[in-house]
């Protein structure tokens, strides 16, 4: 049951939230030990139980510290080059020398790596957080990162759209050796033009971008917060996870510090919990958009015996919805009038992380008259999702895919395994308007797609779901079935973009039977 709190009690609540929270985190960027392993011996030669010799700066990318090879008429690029042997046509003569190539049709990194490589440094616990628990995340590393704490594995992860968080539990006082694998090959089948994987626009790179940090919390803490407005009845629910490392059961309560105060009892077991609590909307509440940017902040305090967490998130009221042929923000019609973005940043090689960068885009985007960006084949890191909430600017992002996906294969388990993580990663940020699981998608796409749209639609219906941008079929038959809207560039042999639309005449034709929202692909 909900119990609401008088204002004068919310000033005491979080006076003494501030003054209980003081863990920061720990930012591990400067110099770390550093090998490559191109033949992938280090894990079979306990590379992990040894200081690795070189020396390389994180965040960043190896191939930009001049490791690597160089750039050759035969290095073997993760893309389809188009012409394989551009190198022979006369027009390319002049950058075909050693040292001097130059390669048409990619983002040409300074050398060339693809394999493992090994970066290790130590981290020093202290006395008093010994009974802590501790979390390292790596914000945008690319790819599959395999971390050790000492002689220990802690585990692997493969995403390519979300921070890579590892478990590390409990650590005994004193200095830790730390190492982190990377392997950037192409570990899954994803096809080596999608932006997530190819070095067309530069995504080829092995390291770690963005932030490095050591987390502690207490053993029982907000594992996960998600905020759920509901601007028609004037509330929003926040559904928490509970994680819990004691092996114990408890009690306590969670608290919403809001403008006005929920409280609800909360119970976890040995292996953590669930919990809903529930605030009003005042009519002082401005919803969010591209207009009215407005952001609330959250404060979310977990107590019991033995436990004192708490969780910050900034929310944006807004209610986007698919009604008819028309999408409609807060009860009223809106268009996406966007652009694409695929990744590409030639002067780093890989995405910024930071929000300053971002803004800059977006309000150059806005200054055209545009309120939207599509994330073709990639998701940016959250600066960008920061940075849109922030100016009003509505994002479509895509699960790093540009593949063939069939019902039980194993890009659809990767496509829920990353969509999972960026739910939990970016789904509080209001710019998360739209989701698209594929590029072009191939195969038995339909069957596997929509299904993945109703699974999502019904666990996180705060943005709105596609089957698929862009399809190359020239026809397929229920279109409109199992999708939230389309995105694409034909219906059959009527186009979406190019000379029908031109010279004062529009798509409308294209457009007659289809009874869903539709931005062109």
């Amino acid at each position: 049951m909900l119990r609401m709190i008088s204002r004068p009690l919310l000033i005491g609540v979080v006076v003494f939230c501030a003054s209980v929270c003081s863990a920061r985190p720990v930012s591990l960027e400067g110099f770390w030990r550093f090998m490559l392993d191109p033949a992938d011996s280090g894990e079979k030669n306990l590379w992990f139980n040894q200081n690795l010799p070189g020396v390389i700066r994180l965040p960043g990318t190896l191939q930009s510290q001049n490791y690597g090879s160089e750039i050759s008429t035969s290095t073997p690029w993760v893309l389809s080059l188009y012409d394989r042997f551009w190198y022979l046509r006369d027009d390319y003569k002049s950058y075909i020398e050693p040292g001097k190539v130059k390669v048409p049709f990619l983002s040409q990194p300074p050398r060339h790596y693809l394999g493992v490589a090994w970066y290790q440094r130590d981290i020093q616990i202290y006395q008093y957080q010994q009974a802590r628990r501790f979390v390292l995340s790596l914000e945008r590393p690319h790819w599959e990162t395999t971390v050790w704490i000492d002689g220990q594995k802690i585990g692997s992860n493969r995403s390519l759209v979300a921070p890579h968080v590892y478990e590390l539990g409990t650590l005994s006082s004193g200095r830790h050796r730390l190492t982190i694998r990377v392997d950037n090959r192409m570990l899954m089948p994803y096809r080596p033009d999608a932006h997530s994987v190819s070095d067309s626009l530069g995504a080829s790179w092995n390291g770690i971008a963005g932030k490095i940090q050591l987390d502690d919390t207490g053993r029982v803490w907000i594992d996960d917060a998600q905020a759920f407005p509901n601007l028609a009845q004037k509330s929003m629910v926040i559904k928490v996870r509970i994680g819990n490392q004691t092996g114990l059961s408890g009690s306590g309560t969670l608290s919403a510090v809001w403008p006005d105060v929920g409280i609800v009892p909360v119970t976890w077991d040995e292996h953590g919990g669930t919990a809903e609590v529930e605030v009003p909307l005042r009519l002082e509440h401005e919803s969010w958009s591209e207009f009215n940017p407005r952001l609330y902040p959250l404060t979310l305090w977990l107590k019991g015996t033995g436990v004192d967490e708490y969780h910050e998130i900034m929310v944006g009221l807004r209610d986007l919805r698919a009604v008819g042929k028309e999408f409609v923000l807060n009860g009223r019609p809106i268009n996406f009038r966007g652009t694409n973005n695929g990744g590409d940043f030639p002067l780093t090689g890989y995405p910024p992380t930071d929000v300053a960068s971002w803004k800059k885009l977006f309000e150059t985007c806005k200054r055209w008259g545009l309120n939207h960006m599509r994330f073709h084949s990639w998701s940016p890191p959250e600066a960008a999702f920061e940075a849109a909430d922030q100016i009003g600017f509505y994002l479509q992002v895509e699960p790093g895919m540009w593949n063939e996906i069939d019902p039980g294969s194993q890009m659809e388990r990767m496509l829920y395994e990353e969509t999972d993580r960026m739910i939990k990663a970016y789904g509080n940020h209001p710019s998360f308007m739209l989701m698209s699981p594929s590029n072009e998608p191939k195969g038995k796409w339909q069957k596997a797609l929509s299904k993945w749209v109703e699974h999502y639609r019904k666990q996180d219906p705060r943005r709105l779901y596609t089957t698929g941008t862009g399809h190359t079929e020239r026809e397929l038959e229920n279109l409109t079935e199992g999708t939230d809207y389309l995105v694409l560039h034909r219906i059959g042999l009527k186009m979406l973009r190019r000379e029908s639309g031109w010279h004062g005449r529009d798509y409308a034709e294209s457009l007659e039977d289809i009874n869903v929202p539709v931005i062109a692909h």
